[in-house]
């Protein structure tokens, strides 16, 4: 049996010609080297998506550029990565670069801090969502005198 037999998962030197099922999932994650998490989604495992998540925009508080963090989200085997920078879009540009470099559909969003110290996350569902998103973020940081 070759290498080339374990990946497609046919053993083209035992009669019948088919390998045991978990022959065929180890090869296939071996041959995708660091896309591991790929291959198991493939698999049947559920899709994995973070809905919040700071980039480098976020000052003090977000490390990572967006390609950094959607690099890590593919290699992870993420199914989508929302960036959620404090009370800003800034990182939503770089994010959209990157997810259609990745594959890692981006998913637009924002994190809000109250008065109170209450912290909430707001994601856009469609085309319609982003320019109320907007419209929050102008008015808050109005509000907010900043």
């Amino acid at each position: 049996m070759s290498w080339d037999d374990a990946v497609d998962g046919v053993d083209r030197d035992t009669p019948g010609g088919r390998m045991p099922r978990a022959w065929t999932v180890a090869a296939r994650l071996r041959a995708a080297n660091d896309d591991i998490a790929h291959a198991m989604v493939a698999d049947g495992l559920p899709a994995y998506a973070e809905l919040h998540c700071l980039s480098d925009f976020s000052f003090l508080r977000g490390a990572s550029s967006a390609e950094q963090l959607f690099m890590r989200a593919h290699h992870c085997g993420y199914s989508a990565l929302a960036i959620t920078d404090e009370c800003s879009l800034a990182g939503i540009v770089r994010g959209l670069e990157a997810s259609r470099a990745t594959g890692v559909r981006l998913i637009v969003g924002s994190e809000f801090t109250l008065v109170d110290g209450t912290r909430f996350v707001l994601l856009v569902e469609n085309a319609h969502g982003y320019p109320q998103l907007c419209a929050l973020i102008t008015t808050a940081r109005r509000a907010a005198g900043e």
